[in-house]
């Protein structure tokens, strides 16, 4: 009975500041003042931890750079969960900051489903799967304003999706690209050129989009304002094994969205993520990590000078999740105090590539050579137990000892990669700890810069700090009527009318036949593109069919064109 007095006040609670406009219990002013642009930038499964090996990493670099870029405007944390569970994942939890609805893990851009007595807001039943939309999409629906995202990962993982995408699965990679393309993204920097298809390419081409696929020196001269600059197949590469003629930095490429994106009178929104600070936490690799936040304060450092100096752009910085807990300092360091800083750094800076980059090299490196290798990269040869741990591992397939008869119980749960792997012989050697190759539930840190001061500060919810970007947009209420405006169900919106859901003709594009009276409907989920009586044309908003309750979500001003 306890529980459920706790859960229920919980949800109280939360129901209060869903809700409310951002008048925060810290006392700041309920209203802050809208501004011209945005600049949301969110560095992704970042810790305070990991902030604070970024800054002591930056300082054995430098001793006179004592501060990150991020530092005189950090003055809140940020309570970050999923609807139905107090860890987050990126994309319900980027769906949060986006739509201001809390929501489900794997959901991009979607309410989520009744969890029942697991729900941490109140969740209505008949909403479950249908599209929230996003400040993106107010803001260039409603506001008429540029938007544009800058990630290092492939463009529609969970983060960027969120944007400019609805789905209730993140890994379905393919169908949110296409969402993307159809969805009026002005820039697109980042990895990915494996997902955007020909046809989409050319549909973008169509739309006066410049397309440019590998090539810097073409993304640093091109003049164009709308530009989707793609590298790799996936994600670019982490910052300590970039190649600086080949990917530009995160700094770079938020320098030139900025650039491109202020030409619009009426402003701009832009996302800025450090996808792969996640990553390195995830596979526990120290260096790694603090390096790409650097990478990802460097582009915060671009934001904020030109939020300074325009005096009319509001910057939003914060993560999403904690992943890894990071921890500086372990029970085998026992003189916690008394070690300097070299102590207790100095290996991390040793080391020269991710673990990534270090692993595919073991793959072509033979037992004897191992040494040599370590050698070059890390700076010491390996103890007889670290040869006997990649000896033993499923996934080094140089290996002397025949696969089936290696041994790993002792380090399994490290063995999921020869990455992980790589990253545990790295740990050995510094005092920098990890629990878990997973997500963490604490809160995450967030900092502000608004041209008349009006921040958030204290400790506030992933709601309160959408809705406080939602005011900046000019929506204190939040974004409620905008999802009614351009996403209701076909039923209600033609509710005299036949319908009929072809699913199977083509799968990535699942099309709906309205027929009312004279008019006859095709509609293109995930693209903005309808026929009317054989016409064709684009409409300004993105369609979307959820398969869970076989629904399409159209624009209201589509009841119109059939009357």
């Amino acid at each position: 009975m306890k529980h459920l007095r706790r859960r229920t006040l919980l949800i109280s609670l939360l129901s209060i500041l869903l809700l409310l406009s951002p008048s925060f219990a810290n006392g700041q002013a309920a209203q802050p003042r809208p501004v011209k642009n945005i600049i949301l930038m969110i560095s992704d499964g970042t810790s305070l931890a990991s902030v604070s090996l970024a800054r002591w990493y930056q300082r054995m670099l430098n001793n006179d750079s004592i501060h990150l870029a991020i530092d005189p405007f950090t003055g809140a944390t940020v309570i970050t969960f999923c609807s139905n569970a107090p860890t987050g994942d990126s994309a319900p939890t980027a769906s949060c900051y986006l739509t201001g609805m809390p929501s489900i893990t794997g959901f991009i851009g979607t309410y989520p489903y009744d969890a029942g007595a697991n729900n941490l807001v109140p969740v209505s039943a008949d909403l479950a799967y249908a599209p929230l939309a996003s400040l993106f999409e107010a803001a260039r629906l409603e506001r008429g304003k540029s938007t544009g995202v800058v990630v290092t990962c492939q463009y529609p993982h969970a983060t960027p999706a969120n944007c400019a995408a609805h789905h209730h699965k993140r890994g379905n990679f393919p169908l949110l690209a296409k969402q993307m393309a159809h969805n009026g993204i002005d820039v697109l920097i980042g990895g990915g050129t494996s997902y955007l298809t020909p046809e989409d390419s050319l549909f973008l081409k169509s739309q006066g989009y410049t397309i440019i696929f590998d090539n810097v020196q073409a993304l640093r001269s091109d003049k164009s304002q709308k530009l989707w600059s793609l590298f790799n197949p996936k994600q670019l590469p982490y910052e300590i094994d970039k190649d600086i003629t080949k990917y530009p930095s995160l700094a770079e490429s938020t320098r030139i969205a900025i650039e491109k994106l202020s030409s619009n009178d009426k402003g701009f929104i832009l996302m800025v993520e450090g996808s792969l600070v996640d990553w390195a936490a995830h596979a526990n690799d120290p260096a790694t990590l603090a390096k790409e936040f650097l990478g990802f304060d460097a582009a915060c450092k671009v934001a904020l000078n030109f939020a300074k100096r325009n005096g009319e752009t509001a910057v939003i910085i914060t993560s999403d999740h904690g992943t890894g807990g990071i921890t500086i300092g372990r029970g085998d360091w026992p003189r916690y105090s008394e070690y300097s800083a070299s102590e207790l750094f100095g290996q991390l800076m040793r080391y020269r590539s991710s673990a990534q980059v270090v692993a595919s090299k073991i793959r072509e490196t033979a037992p004897e050579a191992l040494d040599s290798l370590f050698q070059a990269e890390c700076g010491y040869s390996l103890s007889d137990e670290e040869r006997s741990m990649l000896y033993n591992s499923q996934h080094y397939s140089l290996s002397p000892i025949d696969k089936k008869k290696r041994d790993n119980t002792s380090f399994k749960p490290h063995d999921k990669s020869l990455e992980y792997l790589v990253s545990t012989i790295f740990n050995r050697r510094t005092p920098i700890s990890f629990s878990t190759h997973g997500h963490t539930a604490e809160e995450v840190w967030a900092a502000f810069y608004h041209p008349q001061g009006d921040t958030p500060h204290g400790v506030i919810f992933n709601t309160e700090l959408h809705r406080y970007m939602a005011t900046l947009l000019g929506y204190p209420e939040g974004l409620g009527e905008i999802s009614k405006k351009y996403f209701v169900s076909h039923t209600a919106l033609f509710p005299k009318a036949q319908f009929a859901i072809d699913t199977v003709s083509n799968p990535s594009t699942p099309v709906l036949t309205v027929k009312l009276g004279k008019h006859k409907l095709l509609a293109y989920a995930n693209t903005n593109r309808i026929t009317i009586n054989g016409k064709g044309r684009d409409l300004a908003s993105l369609i979307v069919y959820s398969s869970p309750t076989k629904t399409f979500y159209l624009p209201k001003s589509l009841a119109e064109l059939l009357k």
